[in-house]
């Protein structure tokens, strides 16, 4: 069929928008955990965005970080990697174990090693201060996923290029990590 690949594009779309309504005008249901997550990221980038970072959602959340975010302070790029869990309450959210901690901690080092290496797209800033901080966003979404509450949000590590953590306080990073300054 000719022009098949716009219509998947398009019929897909569509769904993706209708979804909600269709399936509970069905009876089956709303959202799926992975929607109920994707809106939960969305909530977690306006507030890391209402901070002054430029801030992306992973494609698909393939990756430990379900938001990786930057921003510059003065002498040095900050990259903040945040993995979002979400509920319906807070006594049932996911929290991270020690593993999912030092696999966020590894995909900073795996960041790290991407800039320094003379391919990567982020090689011109190899010389350049750069601290990469892991944390974690936990929001409570109610029933109807009309409005989000910030549970709780923590930083766990950091990973720094050419410069020593203290010269900035690893204070900071805990505060910068609640996303509520």
């Amino acid at each position: 069929m000719d022009k098949f690949d716009e219509f998947v594009k398009n019929i897909v779309s569509k769904w993706t928008r209708d979804k909600k309504k269709l399936l509970e005008n069905a009876e089956l249901g709303g959202l799926s955990n992975r929607q109920h997550g994707d809106i939960a990221e969305d909530y977690i980038l306006e507030k890391v965005n209402a901070l002054g970072y430029e801030s992306y959602k992973t494609p698909g959340s393939r990756s430990p970080a379900d938001i990786i975010a930057l921003t510059w302070h003065s002498y040095f790029w900050h990259i903040m990697l945040i993995q979002v869990k979400s509920s319906n309450s807070g006594a049932t959210i996911y929290r991270l174990n020690n593993d999912d901690q030092k696999e966020l901690k590894l995909f900073a080092q795996f960041i790290k090693r991407d800039i320094v290496k003379s391919t990567s797209k982020l090689s011109q800033y190899k010389d350049h201060h750069i601290l990469i901080s892991t944390g974690c966003a936990y929001v409570i979404r109610n029933k109807n996923n009309t409005q989000h509450k910030l549970d709780d949000a923590c930083y766990f590590s950091y990973v720094s290029m050419n410069f020593k953590i203290d010269e900035i306080r690893e204070e900071y990073l805990k505060l910068i990590h609640k996303l509520s300054i």
